[in-house]
């Protein structure tokens, strides 16, 4: 991740660079924002290697990820320095939203307990899929016996997902799990 002075500065991955296209500098964008277009709306970018970018010059739509122009790249060789390098952004920049809608990101780190308020462990990532999004949890002991397993657990509100809290940090689901 980047480092910053700034302690508000949260940083949030948003899309990936992959190969050159082309000699002119141009390069691939692989976003990961539910609506991929979006990654536009949301400058700076921050690269890992913490370059800063405020504007992309142009951009192609080449349906599973786009091709982009960034000012002072001019050669296939310097865009080749980006390939596989994160984008990030200060997620403070990003809006707000309504109500009890939440973003991906605030959902990591949140503790998952059943509906018969067993803990099941914390959530580390979470996958999407075409039917519904999975939540991974990692779950390191139980009854102070190591069992470093993942649970995965299928992202569907109302059927297992009873509770979102994001200011507790809590997710109550309706899901058994055998520990042993």
């Amino acid at each position: 991740m980047i480092n910053t002075t700034n302690k508000c500065f949260k940083n949030l991955i948003i899309a990936q660079f992959g190969s050159p296209n082309g000699i002119l500098g141009w390069i691939r964008v692989f976003s990961f924002t539910e609506n991929k277009k979006n990654i536009f709306k949301y400058f700076p970018w921050y690269i890992q290697n913490k370059k800063k970018i405020t504007h992309v010059q142009s951009w192609k739509d080449r349906n599973k990820y786009f091709v982009i122009k960034i000012e002072n790249i001019q050669t296939r060789c310097m865009a080749n320095t980006l390939k596989n390098c994160h984008i990030y952004i200060n997620s403070n920049i990003l809006p707000k939203l309504q109500n009890e809608d939440y973003y991906w990101k605030d959902i990591i780190s949140c503790s998952i307990y059943n509906i018969q308020n067993q803990k099941l462990g914390i959530v580390t990532n979470l996958i999407k899929t075409p039917a519904h999004d999975v939540l991974v949890i990692s779950n390191k002991s139980k009854n102070n016996i190591k069992v470093n397993k993942n649970i995965l657990i299928p992202f569907i509100e109302k059927k297992i997902i009873k509770k979102v809290s994001i200011i507790e940090k809590t997710i109550i689901v309706d899901w058994n799990y055998n520990f042993e």
